[in-house]
């Protein structure tokens, strides 16, 4: 499927290049820029650095050095807590924190939530994806905001991750966390 849109997007930049006049470098660097790769840039493959399957004992997964990554996927699945409340678990990218929704006890949740993260070197940039409820298909886009993205520090360390709950009482009892990072 990537290779069909990457072939799309190929067709779409040569049909670019025939209507500017003059073509020439002007034509490559349209293609660069649309593209927003170099030809000579390699894709980095996303691998999976953690995952962890929470339980009744409540303990967090241990701190990660993630200095030699620049892009990460927080996957959340059914992260249920053993308070009367939600909550959230709070990712600690260095000094930024991304927080994933949790549920409280008693809720069969098999919620899933992605936050998508990318440190572009002045900042860390995150997208909070709405918790999707699968068990009724329901989407609930509380504290989703894509109109402020970025941190609000300049030049933050992103390492190491760590993970912490708001409090003792949100102590995760079930659920999972995958993260990919590239």
């Amino acid at each position: 499927m990537l290779a069909l849109s990457m072939q799309y997007m190929e067709n779409e930049v040569t049909k670019m290049d025939r209507k500017i006049v003059g073509g020439g470098s002007n034509s490559l660097l349209l293609r660069r820029n649309f593209l927003m790769r170099n030809e000579d840039e390699k894709v980095k493959e996303w691998i999976e650095i953690l995952n962890y399957e929470f339980d009744e004992s409540g303990t967090l997964p241990e701190a990660i050095d993630v200095s030699n990554y620049t892009d990460f996927l927080v996957v959340g699945i059914g992260l249920i807590n053993g308070s009367s409340s939600d909550s959230s678990l709070n990712c600690c990218f260095g000094d930024v924190t991304v927080m994933l929704d949790t549920s409280k006890s008693g809720s069969n949740s098999s919620a899933a939530q992605n936050i998508l993260g990318h440190y572009n070197g002045l900042f860390f940039e995150q997208l909070k994806m709405p918790k999707c409820m699968n068990n009724n298909g329901a989407y609930d886009s509380q504290y989703t905001s894509v109109m402020r993205p970025y941190t609000h520090r300049l030049n933050p360390k992103i390492s190491p991750l760590t993970f912490k709950y708001a409090a003792g009482i949100y102590a995760l009892i079930s659920g999972n966390v995958t993260i990919y990072a590239r």
